[in-house]
């Protein structure tokens, strides 16, 4: 109310004293539910929305009030721009649109369709950067023209004798990194509402909770550059798997998606008082990346040094839209509904969910003879046990079993890229797998054939780390390793392996896609372990962008689908969302920053019912009946990794330290929890519509046809809507 009361006031104040501050805004677009304001004097915008009389800013208005923010904090909060570089030394630094351009008004402004395109000229630093802001029917587009950036512009001057002496003992400075509008409608001290991150199952960041002391939210959409090396690695976390951030502020949305140059963003997000006296998230884009290298590593001549990666702007412009949601009192659950609208994603007419199990076939292990060392493979399901498995399983009561079934190739099981049906007769060759397919069609089970297209572990099969391998920034195979999670160092003992090329990884896809044309039946598929989660880039003198590398992966996904009946995907991300039937590994919690509050079902939220989701195996994560309770609030079904034979053959291999995972150990847990999610199984095909935290121990979740599912995580029993939900369980109302 107040917002439209200043709208109006504005309107007023311009009519009467156009001489006045508040008269600086010039109106450059607007339709009927949208106006697109900017302002000449200080560059900013101002989007207002006529329905809900809100105003969205692109730089807060009463930054006088802000006591918090200090040095370039301090202008950074009136400014578009904040502008990463570095000089040939590679040297790097900082600077924002307000000093280094609008202060002394270095910029260029003209109306253009809809919007208005703005020319940020940097004399200091010696470069031009262009962006763009359009109004759209439903928000704002708002692009920065990566290909038209100029670097070395020390004149704006086209007099050669001009440009020589301007440019006379000044170094080049490259652009690294742009973000773009930071503080776009922040919030301040007086407003109520949260951040919502894409972070795992989802994250809020509420506004003004005191974590001033905790680190501002910084991490890459889908997550970091594999191809960029690592001196140490974090601790285990979830990706943004989804490009874009939502704010609730006052009770109104919006919702800010990278439409363009998502493989090479990075999302932020502050809370007042860490940073300034306002809560703000944006997105960053990264042209170059730096890293260290050790040259001559392990001589007396070792020496650290600082390089620059190649520098991708093939992404085209960089376009972020912000949406306005168009209601009253709207949550996290209307910004995921408007982010499904935009993947176009639909409920499948899929058969309802079940059980997942996820079993081992067979892993590589060392034996000895006669005290002689040599690489072996150490059978653990075979094809047939796998088929007993489902057989049992489906007359003891378990319906809608799905088997995920890793180390089922000869190639892979040795690190070799899988190119086709590559049965093992260790496992009982073709025989067994028929009686393997035999036993998935006759108890209605899915089947899929875990496939890494990614990561290569060993030479041969047509492809060799010399030739398909990506590179890092010295033009060299890239050598991924394995981590301590004590220390997060380097493994020594660890086991090194390479990336594949991204153009190959298109190879590959396609030419498993045509060798398994026509071979798998219905219900039966593959499972990407690696594709659905890791976007990388390949760097040196023929370097291939992340952004390239997305347009690899959808050519990828699209052969696929179009050759298997049934695919799936490990913890996918939204890249992934249009080709797949299952999601494997569903993030179940976020990271849980400092930063941030309180983790929600957001994954779940935008991809229910387009998608079936399990968890990641339940004898994995500790309490079982906890998991159960998740379940039932998220929306997402058991699986449960397994083996047939003693996991005592797991000693000294790779899958050491899946000790508990015995068929005959956790057959009763899988009957019993798969009897529990019975009665939740027919709203895998249903779009998930609610989700409400109501108290600290009792959540509801809402289909779209109505039907609600209340659980309680408390030891007391609860009553909410006239209904009874017992203490560690969950009740379903029906809609009458």
């Amino acid at each position: 109310m107040l917002n439209r009361i200043w709208f109006i006031l504005l309107i007023v104040l311009c009519l009467l004293l156009p001489a006045a501050a508040v008269c600086e805004w010039e109106t450059v677009a607007e339709n009927d539910r949208l106006v697109l304001a900017y302002d000449p004097q200080e560059s900013q915008i101002m989007l207002t929305d006529r329905v809900t009389g809100e105003i969205w800013r692109s730089t807060p208005e009463d930054i006088a009030q802000d006591t918090v923010a200090s040095g370039m904090n301090k202008i950074n909060r009136q400014s578009d721009l904040i502008v990463t570089f570095h000089n040939p030394t590679y040297v790097t630094n900082q600077v924002n649109s307000y000093t280094g351009s609008i202060k002394n008004g270095d910029f260029t402004w003209e109306k253009i369709e809809n919007g208005v395109e703005i020319r940020y000229y940097f004399p200091k630093q010696g470069f031009l950067i262009p962006v763009r802001y359009e109004l759209e029917e439903d928000g704002l587009k708002a692009s920065v023209l990566s290909q038209q950036i100029q670097e070395n512009v020390w004149t704006l001057s086209e007099n050669p004798e001009d440009i020589e002496k301007a440019a006379s003992g000044k170094d080049k400075q490259s652009v690294m990194t742009v973000s773009l509008l930071p503080f776009m409608g922040a919030a301040g001290t007086g407003d109520e509402g949260y951040l919502v991150i894409p972070d795992g199952s989802g994250a809020l960041i509420h506004f003004n909770n005191g974590r001033s002391s905790a680190a501002a939210y910084q991490q890459d959409v889908f997550g970091r550059d594999s191809t960029l090396s690592v001196k140490k690695a974090a601790t285990r976390t979830f990706q943004v798997n989804m490009p874009l951030f939502g704010m609730i502020r006052n009770g109104f949305g919006m919702m800010a998606v990278v439409d363009q140059g998502a493989a090479q963003a990075q999302l932020n997000a502050a809370v007042s008082g860490q940073l300034t006296g306002y809560n703000n998230a944006y997105f960053t884009v990264t042209y170059i990346s730096m890293e260290s290298n050790t040259l001559m590593a392990g001589s007396s001549s070792s020496k650290s040094v600082t390089l620059a990666a190649n520098t991708f702007r093939d992404m085209g412009d960089f376009v972020v839209r912000y949406y306005l949601l168009d209601k009253e009192n709207a949550d996290y659950t209307d910004i995921a509904a408007l982010y499904r609208s935009q993947l176009k994603l639909t409920d499948h007419t899929g058969t309802p969910a079940g059980t997942q199990l996820k079993m081992v076939a067979s892993i590589p292990s060392i034996k000895t003879f006669i005290g002689i060392p040599y690489n072996s493979v150490t059978v653990l399901t075979s094809y047939g046990e796998a088929a007993d498995v489902l057989t049992d399983l489906h007359q003891a009561g378990v319906e809608g079993l799905t088997l995920q079934y890793a180390g089922w190739s000869s190639q892979s099981v040795q690190g070799r890229m899988v190119t086709g049906l590559d049965l093992d007769g260790r496992l009982g060759g073709q025989d067994g797998f028929n009686r393997l397919l035999s036993a998935a069609e006759n108890t209605s089970s899915g089947l899929t054939l875990s496939v890494d297209l990614v990561n290569l572990y060993k030479n041969g099969n047509g492809y060799w780390s010399l030739f398909s391998a990506a590179d890092n920034v010295n033009s060299t195979a890239r050598i991924m390793n394995e981590y301590l999670m004590s220390t997060g160092a380097q493994d020594p003992s660890g086991k090194s392996w390479y990336l594949l090329r991204p153009d190959v990884v298109k190879d590959a896809a396609e030419k498993l896609a045509s060798s398994l044309s026509g071979k798998l039946k219905e219900h039966t598929g593959v499972t990407l372990t690696a594709l659905g989660k890791t976007l990388y880039s390949s760097l040196g003198k023929n370097g291939i962008s992340r952004t390239a590398s997305g347009a690899y992966w959808q050519k990828a996904f699209e052969a696929l689908q179009t050759s298997v009946p049934y695919l799936t995907a490990e913890t996918p991300s939204s890249y992934a969302f249009p080709y797949l039937i299952q999601a494997d590994g569903t993030p179940m919690a976020s990271s849980r920053y400092d930063v941030t509050d309180t983790d929600i079902p957001f994954y779940q939220l935008v991809v229910h019912g387009a998608m079936v989701m399990y968890t990641e195996p339940l004898n994995e994560l500790g309490n079982i009946e906890d998991a159960v309770l998740k379940m039932a609030e998220y929306g997402v079904y058991p699986a449960w990794r397994l083996i047939y034979r003693d996991p005592a053959l797991l000693s000294g291999t790779d899958g050491a330290d899946w000790y508990a995972t015995s068929v005959s150990a956790w057959r009763e847990d899988v009957i019993r929890v798969a009897e529990q999610m019975k009665q939740l199984s027919h709203y895998a095909s249903m779009s998930m519509t609610g989700h409400e935290r109501l108290t600290a121990d009792l959540s509801v979740t809402t289909y779209e046809n109505g039907d609600r599912v209340y659980v309680n995580y408390g030891n007391t029993d609860a009553q909410e809507d006239g209904i009874t939900v017992p203490a560690r369980s969950f009740t379903i109302r029906e809609v009458e």
